[in-house]
């Protein structure tokens, strides 16, 4: 966790230099044979994505994508104009072996360099386009995409590109030669269309005055091709000390494809390659001594099974299908946006009808689902005419503001970085807005109207749940923005583990509170769970992202002894609930309003999900923790229908808020059902 803030905060040269001064490397590798290589690679691969940060954001995961694809790119021989610069370093070792195509070693100069494939050459083939300088056009470059049906002027096209690859070749085969001080040496394999190759022009079809051939006219036996050599080693020996003219400067030496007995003494030296034991290969391939053939070849077989039901999962991958969205559950699910639906998604509560419309399957909701979750909420969904009409006299002051997930990630980024307790709230809004607008280049409404609608929210009260405090009386000191967490399902962090997590036995653990609660969201809500639609086998590891969690006083005590203090999950929802282009208002985000959307959205789910992440976090940093007394439940803001100080009331419970306090007894036992599997 360290190193991904620094990464996020300083950049990759930070988060190198922390790893290399926090672990040790320098010295751990240093201590190893190859030591120096691997520590110079390291530090070629950070500067390289640190350059890559550098001409534009990127995240971990975006950072990871750019490395596999250079690496595949690498293995896969499709490389750009800048693969010059992640070409491997030179380290100081002087026994380091450095593997260069012929391209890149150019201006380059080694001690010894071995050329161990200039007698290969790969014939093209015809069909394709092709491109070449046409000698009747004044050497304009053409390109000719006839193929086979273009006839005499496709096939002298093909030859004329053909000559020209293999002068490049003959010109590369200089640059190799050449790159050595001391020792150069080549091989010879007689294969097909070696002939052709640059070696084997350069020897079998080269007339008296040194012009090369682009074509050698017939394959040289093994004999002939090592009695060419050998001339080239008496020309060497009769010039002394003097290089042979065209091998280059510098000593050179032509070999078989082995170790065998040198027969020239000068400049140049050559060898028959030799098989196990002396055995001669010159007359064709390898053959093995009698009684000691190859025997029977397979493709390795990999003898481990891989688990692929093993994942990332989180709530947003669970419900993807449910909502239709595309499935994400082995993604991280990113801060606060993904679960809240695209614009213009009305939940329609008909006054007098309990229930959840809209949701197949969903028994009726008996007036609960906010507040403490222990007490009916009576009136909250038929009401009057009256009520109606006073609460669509509060217009929304995010009516004019858009809705879908782009809108949300915005939204998400200025609460997360705005102090709600600034004495200026206004200016500090302003000041998050526009650094979210530089950062996220979010298409919204004016500024001004997003601080309007901002400060709204902030000053919103929050309801009796969370002791009628609003955002704006959290200092920084009590808040914790973006907390996120991984939790290992039924040990998923052990590799031999075979245990998973079923929504089912959610599902089970849930219908065993529902009897005990008197409304609010569990209420019919185990039978959803059992939607199959939803994620049935989690293995692995369950991941999210806590939007804010805050701590209030709940009485007298000790503040920093955290005896008297009381944590909640909070969650910032961006959902349009209305009709698209209808100007929304307090009486779209009454309680009853929000009970239908928590259950549609399987809100639910995420909360008390949220809520064992906030359990587990609490166990593991508070001294004398008790889920009964610090766990103060999760609050789901709707912002669009906060309406600041004078928002409406229904029943005790400000319109846009929704709070609930799960069952201490539901999130412990979640939370052992995430860890036991079953």
């Amino acid at each position: 966790h360290r190193w991904s803030d620094t990464l996020r905060a300083r950049g990759v040269a930070s988060l190198f230099g922390a790893v290399l001064a926090g672990e040790g490397v320098p010295g751990r590798l240093l201590g190893e044979q190859d030591g120096e290589r691997r520590l110079t690679d390291l530090g070629h691969i950070a500067r390289l994505l640190h350059a890559e940060v550098s001409s534009g954001p990127h995240g971990s995961p975006g950072l990871r994508a750019w490395l596999a694809r250079r690496i595949d790119e690498a293995t896969t021989g499709r490389e750009g104009a800048e693969a010059e610069e992640r070409s491997r370093w030179i380290d100081s070792d002087a026994d380091a072996v450095q593997i260069l195509t012929v391209h890149r070693s150019k201006g380059l100069e080694f001690p010894v360099v071995y050329c161990p494939f200039v007698w290969d050459q790969v014939a093209g083939k015809k069909g394709g386009p092709v491109v070449f300088h046409d000698p009747g056009d004044e050497m304009r470059r053409k390109l000719d995409v006839a193929g086979s049906d273009g006839g005499a002027d496709y096939d002298r096209h093909f030859g004329l590109e053909r000559d020209e690859e293999r002068g490049e070749d003959l010109r590369e085969l200089y640059v190799a030669l050449t790159r050595a001080k001391h020792q150069v040496v080549v091989w010879w394999a007689r294969v097909k269309d070696s002939h052709h190759s640059p070696l084997g022009r350069l020897l079998t079809a080269r007339d008296d005055e040194g012009n090369v051939a682009t074509s050698a006219p017939r394959m040289p036996t093994d004999a002939e091709v090592q009695e060419c050599f050998e001339q080239l080693a008496a020309r060497a020996e009769e010039q002394g000390n003097e290089p042979a003219k065209g091998q280059g400067q510098g000593q050179g030496q032509a070999q078989g494809q082995g170790r065998g007995q040198a027969q020239g003494q000068g400049q140049v030296g050559v060898e028959v390659a030799t098989g196990p034991e002396g055995t001669d290969v010159s007359g064709g391939g390898w053959r093995g001594r009698e009684g000691h053939g190859v025997g029977s070849l397979d493709v390795a077989a990999c003898g481990r099974s891989l688990d692929l039901r093993w994942r990332r999962a989180s709530y947003s991958g669970l419900t993807a299908s449910v909502h239709g969205g595309p499935t994400v559950g082995s993604e991280v699910e990113e801060p606060g946006t993904t679960d809240e639906p695209l614009a213009g998604s009305p939940v329609e509560v008909p006054p007098g009808r309990p229930g959840v419309p809209g949701v197949p399957g969903v028994p009726g909701v008996p007036g609960g689902g906010a507040g403490d979750g222990t007490g009916a909420r009576a009136g909250a969904q038929a009401g009057s005419g009256e009520d109606e009409a006073r609460l669509r006299a509060v217009r929304s002051l995010w009516s004019e503001l858009p809705g879908g997930v782009d809108m949300g990630t915005f939204v998400h980024r200025v609460l997360e970085s705005a102090d709600f307790a600034a004495p200026d709230i206004e200016g500090e809004l302003a000041r998050a807005i526009g650094a979210s607008r530089s950062r996220y280049a979010a298409g919204v409404a004016s500024p001004d109207a997003v601080v309007a609608a901002l400060a709204a929210s902030i000053t919103t009260p929050l309801g009796p749940g969370a002791g009628g405090i609003t955002l704006r009386h959290l200092a920084r000191a009590d808040r914790l923005d973006e907390m996120g967490f991984e939790l290992p399902l039924a040990g998923g962090d052990q590799a031999t583990t075979s245990r998973a997590v079923a929504t089912a036995d959610v599902a089970r653990l849930v219908e065993l509170h529902e009897a005990s609660a008197s409304g609010g969201p569990l209420v019919g809500y185990g039978a959803r769970l059992r939607d199959p639609m939803l994620g049935t086998d989690l293995r692995g590891y369950l991941t999210g992202s806590l939007d804010l969690v805050f701590r209030t006083s709940t009485g007298a005590g000790d503040k920093d002894a955290g005896g008297t203090q009381c944590y909640f999950v909070v969650d910032y929802k961006t959902n349009w609930i209305g009709a698209p282009g209808e100007e929304l208002s307090a009486w779209h985000y009454r309680p009853a309003a929000l009970d239908a959307e928590m259950q549609r959205m399987h809100y639910p789910l995420q909360a008390i999900i949220y809520m064992v992440a906030l359990h587990r976090y609490l166990r593991w940093r508070l001294r004398g923790y008790d889920p009964d007394v610090h766990l103060g439940g999760a609050l789901y803001l709707f912002l669009r229908g906060m309406s600041g100080p004078e928002t409406p009331v229904v029943d005790g419970v400000p319109c846009g808020v929704f709070s609930w306090r799960p069952p201490t007894a539901l999130v412990t036992g979640l939370s052992d059902l995430f860890e036991a599997g079953a």
